[in-house]
């Protein structure tokens, strides 16, 4: 099982942080992402880009029939296009339970990872130098 790596770099500095993902219904598919002072929210945005450019199948949609069905669900009308009361927050909730929702981009082949087929950690600086390291070895940046 290989390891995917991206670096998302900053004026040539070495990365300073990192984290590793597994994802998949088994978690074969690792990703490591790697920067300066990047935050865990950042480095979800770059897995949904790299998923969608290279493993669109880990992706899914929510979208308005979600909604629409989550608000059949609950009983209550779904109408989008009035302001959000506490219904429609409520129906867009239930639609998007267990999901991760991409909001940065518009992506290609979907807008959402399931939850429990996404796990992440928080790389500590050996790990970030071991897997920068290999990044180089490999010849730049991804």
């Amino acid at each position: 099982m290989t390891t995917e790596k991206i670096h998302v770099h900053s004026d040539s500095c070495a990365p300073d942080s990192g984290f590793l993902f597994s994802l998949g219904a088994y978690g074969w598919t690792k990703v490591a992402i790697l920067g300066n002072s990047l935050s865990a929210e950042d480095a979800i945005e770059l897995v949904f880009e790299w998923c969608d450019d290279n493993a669109p199948g880990l992706l899914s949609t929510v979208g308005p029939e979600d909604y629409a069905e989550a608000a059949r669900e609950l009983g209550i009308a779904w109408e989008p296009e009035e302001a959000a009361d506490a219904d429609t927050w409520r129906a867009v909730e239930k639609a998007e339970a267990d999901m991760l929702i991409c909001g940065h981009a518009t992506l290609k082949n979907g807008n959402a990872l399931p939850s429990w087929e996404v796990h992440f950690d928080e790389l500590d600086s050996d790990q970030v130098a071991k897997f920068a390291a290999e990044l180089d070895g490999e010849g730049g940046d991804s």
